[in-house]
């Protein structure tokens, strides 16, 4: 077989400039062998058309060469970035969070029935908190320290906590932002970005305190224990704390993703959550639900609105059967 000087070729190879082996024409001109016959004639020779197969064979086997070397660099710098990521933390991880369904997601109850991730419009300033007892429906009680969280950071924390459902609480999980993007139906726009962002920030900054009856004592945790930005591999890196696991013991409330994503954010997306809870939901007064969600209306008539627009939405894609807003009572079937 005719060799031939494809050193240009590799060193673009080698610098990661992938470019296009020469068409036939090009080739003929700048091979010796052939450079000084016709070009027409040239480009008639079966000796030429052998000949540039092999170079074009050699060039792409070049390629495939290179491209192999380049993933096992990448899974090589990913393993560094990890194990950069997660030296500090010596602790052993022993236990899973429940496996659920890909289509659900899952929540610890006591946070789904409070205002941690209030309904309030994501874009409004937020305040921050230190210490501070969140308004709950039922008879646990929830101390928060950070800023304030909303539906978008539920959002996030859903999915991060359905990303690390199969491995150790504890383990870095790796993942692409553009994929999380997708995964929470937010297009990746650079607005989004950030947002994606400032939602791991906050969720990473901070601290809550559970009782309950069913938890044996005060559970304090932070809903994200660390998380980081490759830029190089362009992954997240995340890890969620194992005192997490604590909340998921027994009680915890499954949602159907698709329909989360479907509803817009805020009270509608509250509700959804707060009603998944409630195998059969009793009836809860408008002002008990609207201390839930963390939201205040000036006028009762402005919260039973945005209540019985949100109820609408909900029997709309089929999650409730049919509500009834009795005076100051809701009552809900929701579907079997």
């Amino acid at each position: 077989m005719v060799k031939y000087d494809i050193s240009t070729t590799s060193n673009q190879i080698n610098s990661g400039v992938f470019m296009m082996p020469l068409d036939f024409a090009a080739w003929i001109k700048t091979t010796d062998r052939f450079k000084g016959m016709d070009p027409n004639v040239a480009m008639r020779s079966s000796a030429a058309k052998k000949e540039y197969a092999d170079y074009c064979d050699r060039y792409e086997t070049k390629i495939g060469e290179r491209l192999e070397i380049l993933r096992k660099k990448q899974e090589i710098r990913l393993e560094h970035s990890i194990d950069a990521f997660t030296h500090q933390n010596s602790d052993i991880p022993t236990k899973n969070l429940p496996l659920w369904h890909d289509k659900l997601r899952a929540i610890p109850n006591e946070l789904v029935r409070s205002a941690l991730f209030n309904a309030r419009n994501h874009k409004n300033e937020r305040d921050y908190m230190k210490g501070e007892v969140i308004a709950s429906i039922g008879e646990s009680e929830v101390r928060y320290t950070g800023q304030e969280l909303r539906q978008d950071d539920e959002t996030v924390w859903l999915q991060v906590l359905h990303l690390c459902r199969t491995e150790k609480l504890g383990t870095t999980i790796g993942v692409r932002r553009l994929a999380f993007l997708e995964s929470i139906k937010w297009s990746p726009t650079k607005a989004n970005y950030e947002r994606l962002h400032s939602c791991l920030d906050r969720l990473s900054a901070t601290n809550i305190e559970v009782k309950s009856k069913r938890l044996k004592s005060r559970v304090a945790v932070s809903l994200i224990r660390k998380y980081k930005l490759d830029d190089e591999s362009k992954l997240m890196l995340i890890e969620i704390e194992p005192e997490v696991h604590a909340l998921f013991d027994d009680c915890y409330t499954l949602c159907e993703w698709d329909q989360r994503q479907s509803l817009p954010s805020g009270l509608t997306t509250w509700m959804h959550a707060y009603f998944a809870s409630h195998e059969k939901p009793f009836p809860i007064k408008i002002e008990t639900l609207t201390s839930g969600a963390g939201v205040h209306f000036t006028a009762k008539a402005d919260a039973k609105r945005s209540i019985k627009k949100a109820l609408e939405k909900l029997v709309e894609i089929e999650f409730l059967v049919r509500f009834k807003i009795e005076k100051d009572l809701v009552s809900v079937v929701r579907k079997k």
